[in-house]
């Protein structure tokens, strides 16, 4: 919604509600408050778009194409809003392709940050719990947490109501992240 940009005419007018706190225009959002807008906020945005200013789907495909990583690049959009290495959280018994994947995106093996255990081969809710504790404190985004239904070797299955709570937890702490259900098992 930069000044003189095609979404400009929204930038008084368009609200959405931040993670924690009241809804207020989106233009007064801090870099922190727009990582953590919950998901299901995000994506009612298109269809707010079109019912409050008529914007159809393929102009705003069209505004948004400027800003996809696709177009850009992950660093220029870091470098542009000042965002740190954004995470990815995951049992350390996920498939060997979730690293390589984070090195061949440019989200960095590093980022893909691997989860204790418990004794069921189930990622541990409170070593995850700690992990997105740390990420709330230092104010570092989360892409996601990764609920493992079927692990490759062991054939155990995340506790993803548990993943559920904890985002719910979270959220009311201002941290919120999207939770992929990997289904590997099987193959």
């Amino acid at each position: 919604m930069k000044d003189g940009g095609p979404l400009a005419f929204t930038a008084k007018s368009f609200k959405l509600r931040p993670c924690v706190g009241e809804e207020k225009l989106l233009t007064e959002f801090s870099t922190w408050e727009l990582l953590n807008i919950k998901p299901k906020e995000v994506l009612d945005i298109p269809q707010r778009l079109y019912d409050e200013y008529h914007i159809s789907q393929k102009f705003l495909e069209a505004v948004m194409q400027e800003y996809g990583i696709q177009s850009t690049s992950k660093e220029v959009l870091e470098k542009e809003f000042g965002i740190g290495p954004m995470r990815y959280y995951l049992a350390n018994s996920r498939h060997y392709s979730w690293p390589k994947a984070g090195a061949v995106t440019g989200i960095g093996s590093d980022n893909m940050v691997g989860i204790q255990l418990d004794h069921g081969a189930r990622v541990d809710v409170n070593d995850l719990r700690a992990h997105l504790q740390e990420s709330l404190d230092k104010k570092q985004a989360v892409y996601a947490v990764v609920a493992i239904v079927g692990s490759t070797e062991e054939g155990s299955v995340d506790p993803l109501a548990d993943i559920i709570k904890l985002r719910e937890e979270f959220q009311a702490k201002g941290l919120s992240f999207l939770v992929h259900a990997d289904g590997a098992w099987g193959g």
